[in-house]
């Protein structure tokens, strides 16, 4: 389909510039401590929390910690297989139209 090369989604605004997302977990997803699931065959990162850097501002120190229990998921603790990943975010000033 047309915006879809190889697995790459190239996103575009409505006024056609392009759309740049980013992982608000970027900087600690590939840590080997970190991960949003662990199961008897997977301790891993599979949970995202994407955001368009543009538009919204990643403040620090308020998002979920990305650390699974050192048991199997889900369990007494956790009732899912994955984390749930909350991160807050403000919004990007953009300049007045016409400016």
């Amino acid at each position: 389909p047309e915006g879809v090369e190889a697995g790459a989604f190239h996103w575009r605004r409505a006024d056609g510039s392009e759309l740049l997302m980013r992982d608000a977990f970027g900087d600690v997803n590939a840590r080997a401590e970190n991960s949003s699931s662990r199961t008897s065959t997977r301790l891993e990162t599979i949970d995202y929390v994407f955001h368009d850097e543009g538009r919204l501002r990643l403040i620090p120190d308020a998002r979920s910690e990305l650390r699974c229990p050192q048991e199997e998921m889900p369990n007494a603790s956790e009732p899912s297989d994955h984390l749930p990943l909350v991160a807050a975010f403000g919004l990007v000033q953009l300049p007045a139209a016409g400016a």
